[in-house]
C-alpha cells in the first residue's frame, strides 16, 4: 500500500516494527557485559516475533528492516568523523516521520546513528514504488562544530543551529495539527525545516519544557481527545485542557526513583532515561484496541477500557534496559485515515 498517516490512532494497516541482531555485541570489549547484552537481544528478537504475530492477528501487514546483510559492530567512518559500531534498526520512530503519503527520514545528532536509516532501504523501495513520497532531511556532517556554543541555546536542543538536526519522535500528529517538543533531541533549523517541508495547511504546537525529547515517552493520543500521559491535566498545555488524561502518578513517581540500568551499548539502548517514561508508553492499534504491557497496572487498564479502549497485553520485558516502548519500536505507515482538523 502507499503510505497513508494522518494520526496516531485509527486503523492500523501496516507498520514497520523494529529488529535487532547480535552481531552488535562484538563492539562490547567487556566479557561478562557482552554476554548479558547477548542474552537481552536474544529475548528480544524472539518478543519481537512474538509482537510481529500479535499485530498480524488484526490484519496488520508487519515489515521489518532487514539485519543480515550488515555487521553493526564495524567501524564506520565519513571524512568527519568514525565511530565503532552503529545502531540497531530497532525504533524506526526515531528516525522516520510519516504524514498523509510521505516518509520523511531525519538526521539528529548521534554520529553511531548516521548509517540507521539503510536497513530499511527495501522498505522504503516498496513504499516508492507504490506511489508514496520518500524524502531526506538534508544530511549533516556530523563534525565537532555542530556541539560547539550547546550551552547557549537554552530552549533547544543539545546541538547548534548549524545544520538541521532532529528526532522523528519529538513529533506527533493530529490530524491538522502537530504537537512537537522544542526541547533535547531537536535544533530551531530542524523545526523551521519540518515547517516548509509540510506546509501552512498544518498548525504546529510546541510542548512545554517539561515534556523533553521524544514526545512519545510523554504523552500518546489514543482516539480523539483522550490522551495517555505520564503527567496529569494540570501540567498538560491548555491544547488538552477539554481532554480526557488517562494517567497514573504511581507509575510516574516510581519511575523516577527507579535504579538506572547500566549502559552497555549505545547502539541499542537509549541513555535518556530521565525524560522518558515507558509505564505509560501504549500503541494503538485502532480506536478500540491498544497495546499495553503484560505487567501494567489494572487501574490503568480500567481507565482505557471506560473509554472504549481494549488493552492488548503484550511482553517487552527489556524494555527498561533498552529505554524503548511499544511506540519506539513502531512506525505506523499505513493506517485507515484521512486529514481531519479534530479542534472543530
Amino acid at each position: 500500500m502507499k503510505v497513508n498517516s494522518h494520526n496516531t490512532f485509527d486503523k492500523l494497516q501496516e507498520v514497520i516494527l523494529g529488529s535487532v541482531d547480535l552481531s552488535v555485541t562484538d563492539s562490547v570489549e567487556n566479557l561478562n557485559k557482552r554476554y548479558i547484552l547477548e542474552q537481552i537481544i536474544s529475548h528480544t528478537a524472539e518478543e519481537l516475533n512474538i509482537v510481529q504475530k500479535q499485530l498480524e492477528d488484526f490484519g496488520v501487514k508487519v515489515l521489518r528492516p532487514q539485519t543480515s546483510t550488515i555487521d553493526f559492530s564495524k567501524k564506520c567512518a565519513t571524512p568527519f568523523f568514525d565511530v565503532d559500531g552503529h545502531r540497531l534498526p530497532l525504533t524506526p520512530r526515531d528516525i522516520f516521520f510519516t504524514y498523509e503519503d510521505m516518509i520523511i527520514n531525519t538526521f539528529c545528532a548521534d554520529q553511531n546513528r548516521f548509517f540507521e536509516s539503510l536497513p530499511y532501504k527495501d522498505i522504503l523501495q516498496r513504499y516508492m514504488n507504490y506511489g508514496s513520497h520518500v524524502i531526506s532531511m538534508p544530511m549533516p556532517s556530523l563534525d565537532e562544530s555542530i556541539y560547539e556554543d550547546e550551552q547557549n541555546i537554552p530552549d533547544f536542543g543539545y546541538y547548534n543551529n548549524s545544520f538541521p538536526m532532529v528526532s522523528a519522535a519529538n513529533f506527533q500528529k493530529y490530524g491538522k495539527d502537530i504537537l512537537y517538543s522544542g526541547y533535547m533531541t531537536i535544533n530551531e533549523s530542524a523545526l523551521q525545516w519540518f515547517k516548509r517541508q509540510l506546509g501552512d495547511k498544518y498548525r504546529f504546537h510546541q510542548m512545554p519544557q517539561n515534556i523533553r525529547g521524544h514526545i512519545d515517552a510523554c504523552i500518546n493520543i489514543v482516539k480523539p481527545g483522550v490522551v495517555v500521559s505520564n503527567f496529569p491535566k494540570s501540567k498538560l498545555p491548555d491544547f488538552f485542557q477539554s481532554w480526557t488524561v488517562i494517567t497514573d502518578q504511581d507509575i510516574f513517581r516510581n519511575r523516577e526513583h527507579d535504579a538506572l540500568p547500566e549502559m552497555i551499548s549505545e547502539n541499542i539502548q537509549d541513555d535518556d532515561f530521565e525524560d522518558t517514561h515507558l509505564g505509560l508508553n501504549i500503541f494503538s492499534i485502532d480506536q478500540e484496541h491498544a497495546m499495553v504491557y503484560d505487567t501494567t497496572k489494572p487501574s490503568l487498564l480500567k481507565q482505557l477500557e471506560k473509554n472504549g479502549i481494549t488493552p492488548v497485553p503484550v511482553k517487552f520485558t527489556h524494555t527498561h534496559f533498552l529505554n524503548q516502548g511499544f511506540t519506539c519500536i513502531t512506525l505506523d505507515t499505513v493506517r485507515d485515515s484521512s486529514l481531519e482538523d479534530y479542534t472543530q
